[in-house]
């Protein structure tokens, strides 16, 4: 087990990995290669459930163990998908889950996290995905004490490609916030991706069609109707583009991933308008692509996803 220090919000912009072929592999309990620091963290049907976290002084970590002994050179691709919440965050800084990879003998590591040293918000309450690989990280910088040690994945990998991963943690807590917690549903490494908790049945047939409930009163069994699945989410939804301290905006594009391909979406500077409307219930991608002018008139380029979910529900 690691012990973890305090850490300052720490560096990442969001991006989502470029679509390819890979192993999808569930992952349904914490044993063998995977693990968890303390048992704030829960394997649950919808993922990993980390806290509720009461202040910075605590804190959980999900690990991952089957990169160990294998060089940062040899990771390729690395993201995780997330969702989290919490109360009296300072401004700009985030109690979002972070990842670490550490290295020889958990003497140094590389460490990403979404809030680019309190320069960028993390949408809470949202599934948000971060792909590693295309961002800034820093390299045995937990504190993020100088801007001058966040560089690129492939800087770093330069720098330090031979270095031996002991492991791959995402960590929240130990950081800012108060009654914080997070589910994490997915971490991609190379070309496998783990997806976290097992199939649930829920209280529909396969095809979302009511079914009866159910009801014990004195001995006697009454069946009664259920109530009507309702569709929720099926509406015009607008989402809004980070700000990052620093940088500005100069270029705004977003589309709308479906099954016959890539939908162009509306944009209105800051603003991405995502018209639901009449959409079945599933999971909607919105692939985000913003570049940025920083102030030495150099750009930057950040490609993120934000999911949108239409459900039924009674």
């Amino acid at each position: 087990m690691k012990k973890f220090g305090t850490i300052a919000a720490l560096v990442v912009a969001l991006a989502f990995p470029a679509v390819s072929q890979a192993a999808t592999t569930p992952v349904t309990t914490l044993s063998g290669a995977w693990g968890a620091t303390n048992s704030s963290l829960r394997l649950t049907p919808d993922g990993v459930n980390f806290g509720i976290y009461p202040d910075a002084n605590s804190g959980g970590s999900l690990y991952y163990s089957g990169m160990n002994g294998k060089t940062l050179a040899d990771i390729t691709r690395l993201s995780y998908t997330f969702r989290y919440t919490a109360r009296n965050e300072p401004q700009n800084y985030s109690a979002a889950p972070y990842l670490r990879i550490f290295l020889n003998g958990d003497t140094q590591d590389v460490i990403f996290d979404p809030s680019l040293c309190a320069t960028s918000t993390v949408p809470m309450n949202e599934r948000v995905s971060f792909e590693v690989t295309d961002n800034e990280v820093r390299y045995s910088d937990d504190g993020c004490n100088s801007n001058d040690n966040r560089q690129s994945w492939d800087d770093v990998v330069a720098a330090h490609g031979t270095d031996v991963i002991s492991g791959i943690y995402i960590t929240q807590g130990y950081a800012v916030g108060q009654a914080f917690s997070a589910d994490v549903f997915k971490l991609d490494v190379n070309d496998q991706f783990f997806v976290f908790g097992a199939p649930q049945a829920g209280p529909t047939g396969p095809q979302g069609t009511p079914g009866t409930t159910t009801t014990i009163v004195d001995t006697r069994v009454v069946t009664e109707p259920a109530k009507p699945l309702v569709v929720k989410g099926a509406t015009l939804r607008t989402l809004h583009v980070p700000v990052r301290k620093g940088q500005k905006i100069t270029k705004v594009q977003a589309w709308l991933r479906t099954a016959s391909g890539d939908q162009k979406l509306k944009v209105s500077g800051r603003e991405i308008f995502v018209d639901l409307t009449g959409k079945a219930p599933a999971n909607y991608n919105v692939i985000i692509k913003v570049t940025y002018r920083k102030a030495d008139g150099s750009t930057r380029k950040v490609r993120s996803t934000r999911n949108l979910s239409v459900t039924l529900a009674q």
